[in-house]
C-alpha cells in the first residue's frame, strides 16, 4: 500500500534493535509519511491506539485471532 492511501500504518512486534531503522527513515521520508507510521516492539500495546476491540493478543478485549492453516504441497 502506498503511504498516501492510508491514514495510519502500524508495524507491530518490531525487534527493539530494529528501531534504528525508524530513525533512518525519518531522515529520508517526507514528514507527512513518517507521521502516519507507528513502530511498536510490543504488540500487546496496540489497543492503546486502536481501542479495546482488538484481539486479546494485542491487549484488547476482542475475540481471539483465528489461525490459518499452512498450505501443504508436494515438491
Amino acid at each position: 500500500m502506498y503511504p498516501e492511501t492510508v491514514s495510519k500504518k502500524f508495524f507491530v512486534n518490531v525487534p527493539l534493535m530494529m528501531q534504528w531503522m525508524m530513525g533512518v527513515m525519518r531522515m529520508v521520508l517526507p514528514a507527512q509519511t513518517v507521521e502516519k507510521m507507528k513502530w511498536m516492539s510490543y504488540g500487546s500495546e496496540l489497543y492503546k491506539d486502536l481501542g479495546k476491540g482488538v484481539a486479546k493478543v494485542y491487549g484488547g478485549e476482542g475475540p481471539d485471532l483465528e489461525s490459518g492453516m499452512t498450505p501443504k504441497y508436494d515438491a
